[in-house]
């Protein structure tokens, strides 16, 4: 498939669904850690509460760019990995969401 062709109009996509998508990522990586969200703001030098409002996808869950990055950083994830799922959803709404019951 032509990836220009297959290209969503950014102006249509789900913003939530894309806080879902980053927040389930996180929460699978911290969970593969068997790590709490108390550990995982200690080594990202973030705030609990702000692992718990991304992993639950809130809309205002301020998570920056910064905060993504030492998130991202202190799960040894790469940026890439962390948005490839949202990109994918971005360009071609779609996004394979897990059956079996979340963490």
């Amino acid at each position: 498939m032509d990836r220009k062709k297959a290209m969503k109009n950014y102006n249509f996509v789900d913003y939530e669904m894309m806080t879902r998508i980053l927040g389930r990522k996180i929460k699978e990586k911290r969970m593969e850690k068997e790590w709490s969200r108390n550990m995982l703001a200690t080594y990202s030098k973030t705030d609990r509460n702000l692992i718990l409002r991304i992993e639950g996808a809130q809309s205002k869950n301020g998570a920056t760019i910064i905060n993504l990055f030492r998130v991202a950083a202190a799960l040894e994830l790469p940026l890439q990995e962390l948005f490839k799922e949202v990109d994918e959803y971005c360009r071609y709404g779609v996004y394979n969401v897990q059956t079996n019951n979340e963490h």
